[in-house]
């Protein structure tokens, strides 16, 4: 199996991990040991050239005693290295995460993912665009004549 590519997700956990490694004085070598690795896989997680197991980022976040949110760009804890690298939320984003966590949203986009011609996915995407915009005007008073 292929190695998967890291992301910019990967790249910013492992800034954060930089960061709270340093914040605490602690070397590669004693978050080595922290997560039974070498200190040459932590310099490559903080690198962003290697991935991280979620057990191994739980582990990280008891070791700092921060909330495993802290490891993740779009949260609400203020950090500087957050406040330079998040845009704005778009506010309909956590609308958008609700509604594909629900059984409703999987079953839609299982739906669509279904669809092998991505013309039709397109045009399915602007429908339900277009839904939104006509349902979500504000309605005009009906006027009694």
């Amino acid at each position: 199996m292929p190695k998967a590519k890291t992301t910019a997700v990967d790249a910013y956990i492992g800034a954060r991990l930089r960061e709270l490694r340093k914040a605490h004085k602690e070397s590669q070598t004693d978050i080595g040991d922290v997560l039974g690795v070498s200190y040459a896989q932590v310099q490559k997680i903080e690198l962003g050239t290697n991935r991280i197991t979620a057990t191994a980022l739980l582990s990280l976040a008891q070791h700092f005693g921060v909330p495993l949110a802290d490891f993740f760009p779009n949260t609400t804890s203020d950090t500087p290295l957050r406040r330079k690298a998040v845009r704005p939320p778009d506010p309909n984003t956590e609308a958008a995460q609700k509604f594909a966590a629900s059984k409703r949203g999987f079953d839609l986009l299982r739906a669509v993912a279904a669809i092998r011609d991505e013309a039709v996915q397109e045009s399915l995407v602007d429908f339900a665009k277009m839904l939104a915009r006509r349902t979500n005007k504000p309605k005009l008073p009906i006027s009694s004549r």
